[in-house]
């Protein structure tokens, strides 16, 4: 059984977590993976090292999940560029099915869930 990868990225309050917090409880076999997992640092930045960290972080996540046979495993947030999913890709050492999924929502929508949190 090969295990589905789901990516779920996009804009600042777009609903990731949400989103992936359903597909964990509606999916049965699965494991979710935010993206606080894997890179909170302090100093937080955006950055090469950052990055670089949680990538590995991500790969070793995603290796562990599979090696004890979840079949869905969930990730929201963190690749926001094609250069984060390349290397995370050529690092991950199983065969994977990926899906990859930008959510968007309206600027008043999202301001709207800021104000909330």
């Amino acid at each position: 059984m090969v295990p589905k990868l789901i990516l779920i990225n996009g804009q600042s309050a777009a609903g990731k977590s949400s989103v992936g917090r359903i597909l964990l409880n509606d999916l049965s076999n699965s494991a979710y993976i935010g993206v606080d997992a894997i890179m909170s640092v302090n100093p937080f930045g955006i950055n090469d090292k950052v990055d670089a960290v949680a990538t590995k972080n991500l790969v070793s996540l995603v290796n562990n999940y599979s090696e004890e046979g979840y079949r869905y495993i969930i990730v929201s947030g963190f690749m926001r560029n094609q250069k984060l999913l390349d290397d995370f890709l050529s690092k991950v050492s199983i065969k994977i099915d990926v899906l990859f999924v930008w959510l968007r929502a309206p600027k008043e929508v999202r301001s709207k869930r800021r104000l909330k949190r």
